[in-house]
């Protein structure tokens, strides 16, 4: 895995308890710390409540839909760093056209997911 991402905080917001399970083990690996919440509605108090890195945002998540969390997202943080996941690859270009930094399709290739954060991590910050 070999990355260290230097106790960033990421909040992955996704109603599947496997998917949590298995970020919190990779992430331990990578010296950074995973927030967790379920819903749209509850990562959006996370996102107010607590210093957020990076969001990793389900598009299909009870109540408030990936889309809509991604807008609310953007209107308390233009600038915040979401990477979208799906299974629906149709739903791609809709993420970038909402402000997504990056999208990946579910399941989730680690590798992949940890070499874009990397990427996003390296970024000089805006605003």
């Amino acid at each position: 895995m070999n990355k260290n991402f230097n106790n960033k905080n990421i909040l992955l917001i996704d109603d599947d308890g496997d998917t949590h399970l298995e970020m919190r083990e990779m992430f331990k690996q990578t010296n950074s710390n995973l927030l967790s919440a379920q819903s749209g509605e509850e990562g959006l108090e996370v996102y107010k409540n607590e210093e957020v890195d990076l969001v990793l945002l389900d598009m299909n998540i009870p109540g408030m839909c990936g889309c809509e969390t991604l807008e609310e997202l953007k209107k308390l943080d233009y600038h915040a760093d979401v990477i979208m996941c799906s299974t629906n690859t149709d739903l791609k270009e809709r993420a970038y056209k909402m402000g997504a930094a990056a999208y990946l399709p579910k399941p989730i290739n680690l590798n992949s997911l940890l070499h874009i954060i990397d990427v996003l991590f390296k970024l000089p910050k805006m605003g």
